[in-house]
């Protein structure tokens, strides 16, 4: 709180949240993981708005996500987000 300019974060670890006993029951971990990637993708485009959209045109200021193992979950979420992105 000394008002001083606060270090960049160069890599966030980012396990799977509410995929386990907290998850809706008509939902999979891959679900979960899914709208994690979603969410994060459309922040980091700045489509989320807020502080978001100035930061991505920046793009040097995003952090790097490695997603924990969970029984694959996000490997396969990150595959299918990125497909979509390049138009496949």
């Amino acid at each position: 709180a000394g008002g001083g300019v606060l270090p960049p974060i160069d890599a966030v670890q980012w396990c799977l949240v509410s995929g386990g006993v907290y998850r809706h029951p008509r939902c999979s971990k891959a679900d979960v993981a899914a709208a994690t990637v979603r969410g994060m993708m459309a922040g980091g485009l700045g489509e989320a708005g807020g502080a978001a959209a100035g930061v991505a045109a920046a793009g040097s200021m995003l952090p790097t996500v490695r997603f924990a193992y969970d029984e694959g979950a996000f490997e396969e979420s990150v595959r299918r987000e990125l497909g979509r992105e390049g138009g496949a």
